[in-house]
């Protein structure tokens, strides 16, 4: 970075890392947003319901969160935040969604792979490990919720593909998450379990506001594209090109 001529970041959020950290002026760097693949979009139930009779699960009836699984992620705060909703949803004679995880070991993971064992709850919170590619964006667009309490993101790719998918997204207000997330969803305290349950609770228990956030959650991944950060990609080399 210090011989760079000039750095493109992913967020605002990694453009004040690198200012931060490692002292590279602002002027120095643009932010260029990514996008979410065109597979990640909503589906008709008859196309979902091959891939979540695999998961034994069925559309609108599960909560998702997906990535590596690894201290960074806050999945034991995760599971811990579930584990109060399933007893309040419990007490209420509602039958509680379980919760999957999908994600592949990542480091410092026993914690994680032993959480639900100790929370009574084996049955209810299921990691799926690493879920294969073609089932990936079915499996999200069939979930009543998305919630991603991660600590730290450099930008936040599963939150945006679960916005395209049509999703209703709890997540983090943490880093980069906000830029993606804006006011298309719910945030939650990453450190707070309390905070994700009333997140969760909320959502799960409002289908009028999770239709409005399937709505906006649609509208703004559309800010989001390929083509966009091409331009602006390209924009950057132009400028560069201009400067003596």
């Amino acid at each position: 970075m210090e011989r760079a001529t000039h750095i493109i970041a992913i967020s605002e959020a990694t453009k004040r890392d690198v200012m931060m950290h490692l002292g590279i002026p602002a002027q120095r760097i643009s932010v260029v947003y990514g996008a979410a693949d065109a597979h990640f979009r909503p589906y008709p139930p008859p196309t979902l319901a091959p891939v979540l009779a695999r998961y034994n699960v069925s559309a609108g009836g599960y909560i998702l969160s997906i990535g590596t699984l690894e201290p960074r992620k806050n999945y034991v705060c995760l599971m811990h935040a579930y584990a109060d909703l399933y007893h309040t949803l419990h007490t209420h004679q509602i039958t509680p969604p379980p919760l999957l995880i999908a994600g592949a070991p990542g480091w410092l993971y026993e914690e994680i792979l032993a959480t639900p064992a100790q929370l009574g709850l084996g049955n209810q919170i299921r990691l799926l490990g690493k879920v294969p590619a073609d089932d990936l964006p079915l499996l999200l667009a069939g979930a009543g919720m998305f919630i991603y309490p991660s600590l730290y993101e450099g930008f936040g790719l599963p939150v945006l593909e679960a916005l395209a998918s049509g999703v209703p997204v709890i997540a983090a207000d943490t880093t980069s998450l906000p830029e993606v997330l804006s006011d298309a969803g719910l945030y939650c305290d990453p450190l707070d379990p309390a905070s994700m349950t009333r997140s969760m609770q909320m959502l799960w228990s409002n289908p009028d506001l999770a239709q409005q956030l399937r709505a906006a959650g649609i509208a703004r991944a559309a800010q989001f594209s390929w083509q966009r950060a091409a331009r602006e990609t390209i924009a950057v080399y132009e400028r560069l090109s201009r400067t003596p």
